[in-house]
């Protein structure tokens, strides 16, 4: 195991100094000697939320969006700055509002979908229809339970489950779990909250970035493996719906 990957775990799972010479198990357990029991499962449940908000955050939107809105709250003062967000650096304008946003999105998993959430209330029609909720689709949901639970579990120090600092999978999960939900509910309403979501995403992450809209500094490369992605997810996903209701 490399040095950057020990120093990763250090901190993750730890909480310690990653620069520690200690070795990592007798880190692991001295921490976990020394954490009262009831603290332990107040960070979990901080863990647990910061996956689905973070406070902070939440109040610079609110606050940089009431400023752009109306000049007269621009007087209103900012969230102190944080582990990991200057606030100081934010101002009453689109583009701060656009960077706020895409903390939000980049940081905290059930932000990061988006429009796409719409498929988690929408799944009692399912439950209500009593049909939809197949194997497949039920293991997937599961999926999604248990890695939200895991990465409360492991990251030592309470919220701090970033998507970052958690797994990609478990987002790309998600996605995959909402995407089928919404086809499931209804194939044409499934493709409005798409298309809403494709367009939430070219606002915050193009239209509201830095810089003019074609900037140099945007990573084409990225943008275009990011579209085939999502394409090939879309279309496995609906090959596969297809052939289940073939088969049913």
């Amino acid at each position: 195991m490399s040095i950057r990957t020990t120093a990763g775990l250090k901190g993750h799972l730890t909480g310690g100094d990653p620069d520690s010479p200690e070795p990592l198990g007798h880190m692991l357990l001295r921490s976990y000697q020394e954490v009262p029991a009831g603290r332990w499962v107040r960070e979990r449940l901080r863990n647990l939320e910061r996956q689905f908000r973070d406070p902070v955050v939440d109040v610079l939107i609110v606050r940089i969006a009431r400023g752009v809105r109306d000049a007269r709250l621009q007087g209103v003062p900012l969230p102190e700055s944080g582990p990991g967000l200057a606030t100081d650096k934010f101002r009453f304008d689109l583009v701060s509002l656009g960077a706020a946003l895409r903390v939000d999105q980049r940081e905290t998993a059930f932000r990061a979908l988006g429009a796409l959430n719409l498929a988690w209330p929408l799944m009692l029609l399912l439950m209500l229809r009593r049909q939809g909720l197949d194997p497949p689709l039920v293991f997937l949901l599961v999926l999604n339970v248990l890695t939200s639970a895991l990465w409360s579990i492991v990251q030592f120090n309470g919220a701090s489950t970033v998507i970052t600092h958690s797994s990609f999978a478990m987002i790309l999960i998600g996605f995959v779990s909402a995407s089928i939900i919404l086809l499931r509910v209804s194939d044409y309403w499934a493709r409005v909250v798409y298309a809403a979501n494709i367009a939430l995403g070219v606002v915050i992450w193009l239209l509201l970035a830095p810089g003019p809209y074609w900037s140099p500094q945007y990573n084409w490369g990225a943008f275009a493996a990011t579209a085939a992605s999502v394409g090939a997810i879309a279309a496995l996903t609906r090959a596969w719906l297809r052939r289940a209701a073939a088969d049913d």
